[in-house]
């Protein structure tokens, strides 16, 4: 539209239809050499510089089928040693004897002219992987370099993200973990895929640029929860993290929001790692959300990043983390989706909690329900004496299909409340009809038996959205990135790609990367009653769990 005095800013204009056309098309390497020809340009690279961008990325089977393998002529030096690396060849003393980058360049291409015939088979699939890395760079160009990579993948795509971490600047984190049940992520089409096919080559790639926001990744190596651990490798310790934290919240200062991913691939690596918990308990108000992958002795677990100790090697045992630094605000959306079984309620009249040591320094405690109380449904004035045993007996006898699974026993103060605490049974004492329950259950309570459900998790998540829009903590717009984790035992959708629906119903422009879980970690569930604290970050089961993330941006208010 011309203005009414007739006058345009034409450098504006030609701003405004470079960024439009150009910015999503561009690669940041591009960016960088574009932003050197001349002042307009120069303006837009700044511009870009100061605004968060995510791009994402997903290759499934019938795309890695489909991949041809590229000619060595095409090739970098990462990639060329990944060729190498793959035929079992070390060039380390090639690269040693050469000086500059050409003339190792030349030089591995040589050393790869001379591989046999019988290893051309593993030199394919190697040059497929590259070709599978290269694509999905492709799939990623955006004009401002990436500061934080996501991955989530199968085994079988694993070398296709070595070659990815390669292949970035050496200055990007490298952040995810290899799944046996499947990943979450978004195509550069924008439509998201929840592909719970374990058997498929999958890998979903998410790249951020921050804007702002500053990353401290940290590595906890897989320890014997009976000797005391070592500090976790990253820089700075993350007591000081925390610190700087709580002492920015105590002084009422704004932004400067603190948030931490977890991932582990063992319960042990999360309860005792480095004391990690004790130290984070103090945290007040930092998000800790994460999950459980499946231990195996190569590593399942992601991390390149350029701090000392984390420069070489992307497969870690044990325990990763990544701290976000402020300049982004981070919204909880967790979802269990727990439903009573029956409208029966009853009422807690007996229980039983021991505690024992097992070694020095642990101790295992015993918490059962032994009677419970309730109107009898023939003669709804009276009350009646039961056990749990017997409870369950009725419930089998009434619902299609017998008991289900999961099963929680679901307990609530008074009958005005709304939010219930949910217990895992632990094990049946058939002799006297008791149950035991993971945690402690005080005389008086109310309960009930309660299961997951398709419903009831997809209304709570819809709840989380909701609650998440009218909070206004992430204003000024929407989130930008979800990190989903979701456990693997929830197959109670008929259809596909349920999940994570609510969410994206939500918010239109969310990309979202994750993985099917074996544990998952976050506060708990937006319906659930318990814990001394409501952000207080537990491991939990047949949950779901997302982190919305929004980025500010430089120069923007937080």
């Amino acid at each position: 539209a011309i203005p009414d005095d007739g006058k345009m800013d034409l450098l504006a204009l030609g701003e405004d239809l470079l960024e439009l056309y150009l910015l999503p098309k561009v690669s940041y390497e591009a960016m960088s050499a574009l932003c050197c020809t001349c002042a307009l340009l120069r303006k837009i690279g700044s511009r870009v510089a100061r605004q968060p961008y995510v791009r994402s990325a997903i290759l499934a089977q019938g795309v890695v089928a489909e991949q041809p393998p590229l000619g060595l002529g095409v090739l970098g030096v990462p990639e060329l040693k990944h060729l190498l690396a793959g035929l079992s060849i070390d060039t380390a003393e090639l690269e040693s004897e050469t000086g500059s980058e050409a003339n190792l360049k030349a030089a591995l291409s040589e050393r790869l002219e001379l591989v046999e015939a019988a290893q051309q088979s593993a030199l394919n699939k190697s040059l497929r992987e590259v070709a599978h890395a290269r694509s999905i760079l492709d799939q990623l160009a955006m004009p401002a370099q990436p500061e934080l990579c996501l991955v989530f993948a199968s085994e079988e795509m694993v070398p296709v993200a070595e070659v990815l971490a390669q292949l970035l600047p050496k200055s990007c984190v490298v952040f995810g973990a290899v799944s046996r049940h499947g990943v979450i992520g978004t195509s550069s089409e924008g439509i998201t895929s929840e592909m719970d096919q374990p058997s498929s080559p999958l890998i979903s790639v998410t790249l951020v640029h921050l804007a702002g926001t500053r990353l401290h990744p940290f590595f906890q190596p897989q320890i014997d929860p009976h000797v005391p651990a070592a500090s976790a490798v990253g820089d700075p310790p993350i007591r000081d993290i925390v610190s700087r934290s709580d002492a920015h919240r105590a002084s009422g200062a704004p932004g400067a929001l603190t948030s931490l991913l977890l991932l582990a691939d063992a319960a042990d690596s999360v309860l005792r790692g480095s004391k990690l918990v004790d130290i984070l308990q103090g945290g007040k108000g930092i998000p800790i959300l994460g999950a459980l992958v499946e231990r195996d002795t190569t590593g399942t677990l992601l991390l390149r990043a350029p701090q000392k100790g984390l420069r070489t090697g992307l497969r870690r045992v044990g325990m990763i983390g990544l701290f976000l630094e402020g300049g982004h605000t981070c919204m909880p959306a967790i979802t269990r989706g727990a439903a009573l079984l029956s409208p029966d309620e009853w009422t807690v009249s007996e229980t039983d909690s021991t505690s024992r040591a097992v070694c020095p320094g642990h101790e295992v405690s015993q918490h059962v329900v032994k009677r419970l109380e309730g109107l009898a449904r023939e003669n709804g004035d009276s009350t009646r004496s039961t056990t749990p045993l017997q409870v369950l007996h009725t419930l089998a006898a009434e619902l299609p299909g017998g008991l289900p699974s999961p099963l929680y026993l679901s307990l609530r103060g008074d009958p005005v409340e709304t939010r219930r605490r949910l217990c895992h049974p632990v094990h049946v004492f058939h002799a006297t009809g008791a149950l035991e329950v993971d945690s402690k259950v005080e005389v008086g309570e109310l309960c009930g038996f309660a299961s997951v459900t398709a419903k009831g998790s997809e209304d709570e998540l819809t709840a989380c959205a909701e609650a998440a829009k009218q909070s206004g903590r992430l204003a000024p717009s929407e989130p930008l990135l979800c990190l989903s984790f979701v456990c693997c035992g929830r197959r109670f959708y008929e259809e596909e790609n349920r999940e994570t629906l609510p969410l994206r119903l939500a918010f239109r422009d969310l990309k979202i990367g994750g993985f099917f879980a074996a544990g998952e970690i976050g506060p708990r569930p937006f319906g659930e009653a318990g814990g001394e604290r409501e952000d207080e970050s537990a491991l939990m089961g047949f949950t779901s769990v997302h982190a919305l993330l929004h980025f500010h941006g430089r120069g923007q208010v937080e």
